[in-house]
């Protein structure tokens, strides 16, 4: 396979899709779709973009492994070869992680996401561990894989060790990356960025910094619901107009990020799920034990949006 292929399709907004169930909380697999086709007719599709499947915001944490079967299988069916899509496989084993990518591999996802097994940390999981268990996948399942540094909730990977992963497992095409402090953000872009497509997973940096180092896409959910906004950000990006795009950031995906870490419970899915109801699309309660928005929050996220001139505000679906 060529891997270096997929490599220069993960470029622009990493856009993380919501797993949307029923009122019974069952998989709504038809309503998921809708949110991929939303986004592919508006400009999210290849070389402008890219979907990442069963993510933290996709609640995986609270799926089955069937969910997550079927769940990628209708993503990747409702993503219909227009838009290239990423399937986190991210599992505390091993094992679990190679059937999940085996699996991904069947319905044809571009690629998968992976990180260290959540809840490992030194020194049950030394960074050789975390080489094993990406070599190990990569062995088992022919297919591209992100790497995630996911250092606050397991042992990470060091700037150094993804070098080396970068050089010894060909499947290794790219990473969703932000460091444990600026250092580490900053020495990962040196050591990688002209091996993999560097994902910017953070916005304190507002992303020129990152993207002046080396990055070539960025993690958002704003597309759901307003894809020519992440859209606008890539494009004044690769124009190096980093005064418009800095300006454009701060006027509405860094307060967004800043209202959902202090004022809303839940790994961004509830806010994913409010933002789809205010813009008229069906409302969906994320899985138990993520609660709804609470109202005084929801009333923020209407005036920010507001604010920022979003044009899909309507009266919503109740």
């Amino acid at each position: 396979m060529a891997y270096q292929d997929i490599r220069e399709k993960l470029v622009g907004p990493m856009e993380t899709v919501p797993t949307v169930f029923s009122s019974n909380g069952k998989l709504d697999l038809a309503q998921t779709a809708d949110v991929i086709r939303f986004m592919v007719d508006r400009g999210i599709r290849n070389g402008c973009g890219f979907l990442l499947v069963g993510g933290a915001v996709g609640q995986f944490a609270t799926l089955a492994s069937e969910e997550r079967k079927s769940l990628a299988e209708a993503c990747v069916k409702a993503a219909d070869g227009r838009v290239p899509v990423v399937v986190s496989c991210q599992t505390t084993c091993t094992d679990h992680s190679i059937d999940l990518a085996k699996h991904a591999v069947s319905v044809g996802a571009d690629a998968i996401q992976l990180s260290p097994p959540h809840y490992y940390f030194y020194p049950q999981l030394s960074q050789d561990d975390v080489v094993q268990y990406f070599a190990d996948v990569a062995k088992e399942a022919e297919i591209a894989i992100v790497a995630y540094h996911n250092w606050w909730s397991s042992v990470g990977i060091a700037p150094q060790t993804l070098s080396r992963m970068a050089d010894e497992i060909p499947n290794l095409v790219g990473v969703k990356w932000r460091g444990r402090d600026d250092y580490e953000t900053y020495l990962g872009y040196r050591l990688c960025a002209r091996k993999l497509s560097m994902i910017e997973n953070a916005l304190h940096l507002t992303l020129t910094t990152p993207h002046q180092l080396g990055s070539r896409a960025f993690v958002t959910y704003i597309g759901i619901v307003w894809p020519e906004y992440d859209l606008e950000v890539w494009r004044l990006l690769e124009c190096e107009d980093y005064a418009k795009a800095s300006a454009l950031l701060l006027t509405l995906a860094v307060p967004l990020y800043e209202l959902a870490a202090t004022k809303v419970r839940g790994e961004h899915s509830n806010v994913m799920a409010e933002l789809r109801r205010l813009a008229g699309f069906p409302a969906w309660t994320p899985r138990r034990p993520t609660r709804p928005v609470p109202p005084e929050a929801s009333k923020e996220l209407e005036e920010l949006f507001a604010s920022a001139g979003a044009p899909f505000l309507r009266k919503p679906t109740v």
